[in-house]
């Protein structure tokens, strides 16, 4: 079908539920098609205390902001015994019952990543922007 056809000639296949991720998916891959030298600028890391289900498939990382601060805007990588797992953006992101933009540093909340779910405790997440 269309998945082994996409796998053959290379081509990703991503699957949005929030349409402005889907926006902020476009403009890093225009961004990196440009070919611009982009820097990396640090801006947090965060610790997964818990994870908690929702729904069938995804999970949430309720984590601590252990430095910095977490932007909902911004990359996310997703490091594990100090190898890098997951790279991407946020789904959503809530402190309390709230959805927020950005966690800061001590504060605590729950981070969706948007299209990786096999988080676990202890995975660290850091925040960045190419600039």
């Amino acid at each position: 079908g269309a998945k082994s056809q996409s796998e053959s000639n290379n081509i990703p296949i991503r699957s949005f539920d929030i349409i402005y991720t889907l926006v902020d998916e476009i403009k890093v891959i225009i961004q990196g098609l440009q070919g611009e030298e982009k820097s990396e600028v640090n801006i947090g890391s965060a610790r997964i205390l818990e994870v908690f289900p929702r729904g069938k498939v995804q999970k949430i990382a309720g984590v601590r902001v252990s430095e910095g601060k977490i932007l909902r805007n911004a990359r996310i990588r997703l490091v594990r015994n100090s190898e890098i797992i997951f790279d991407g953006g946020v789904e959503s992101m809530r402190h309390l019952t709230q959805n927020v933009t950005e966690l800061t540093n001590n504060l605590e909340g729950g981070i969706v990543l948007n299209g990786y779910h096999e988080i676990e405790v202890e995975d660290i997440l850091e925040c960045y922007e190419l600039k």
